[in-house]
């Protein structure tokens, strides 16, 4: 019973080994797999061999760089990160009577600024770089702040 368990396994391990790909195993080692199960030995396998990629994934190719050069979008150029933008926090309101809405606002964790409709702010993003800051709209429920640079709105509540 054991003679006919083994030849059935050396069976399957030589019809494997001839379908497998030339990565996963050689001819030379499905017979050597194949003799030492025969054999009585635990068959041992190489381990697969392993390319490392040629070239960047997270870097848009030539190809889609053209796409992007044309439609106007930046790419961040290779290799460099984009500019983040900073954390903003709603820590106040203020309403007096006769006068426009004010807010105070947290950048980045570092300072707190005093804002009303219209006020542009100069600060530092995380990474060194100088963001502009525009109040664009500001109610009792929400400020609309514009980063200038990033083409981006943020509505802080």
């Amino acid at each position: 019973m054991m003679s006919l368990l083994r030849r059935i396994v050396v069976l399957v391990l030589v019809l494997a080994a001839s379908r497998a790909s030339a990565t996963d195993l050689t001819s030379s080692s499905a017979a050597a797999a194949a003799e030492s199960v025969a054999s009585g030995q635990p068959a041992t396998t190489p381990p697969p061999v392993v390319t490392p990629p040629t070239r960047d994934p997270t870097l848009p190719n030539a190809e889609l760089r053209a796409a992007l050069d044309k439609s106007g979008h930046s790419t961040a150029g290779a290799g460099h990160a984009a500019v983040k933008a900073p954390e903003i926090v709603l820590r106040g309101r203020i309403q007096m009577a006769g006068q426009p809405v004010k807010a105070l606002i947290e950048v980045g964790g570092k300072g707190l600024y005093p804002v009303t409709e219209g006020t542009r702010l100069t600060v530092e993003s995380g990474r060194g770089e100088s963001l502009t800051l525009q109040v664009v709209r500001l109610t009792l429920d929400e400020v609309e702040i514009e980063i200038v640079g990033l083409h981006q709105k943020v509505t802080v509540r």
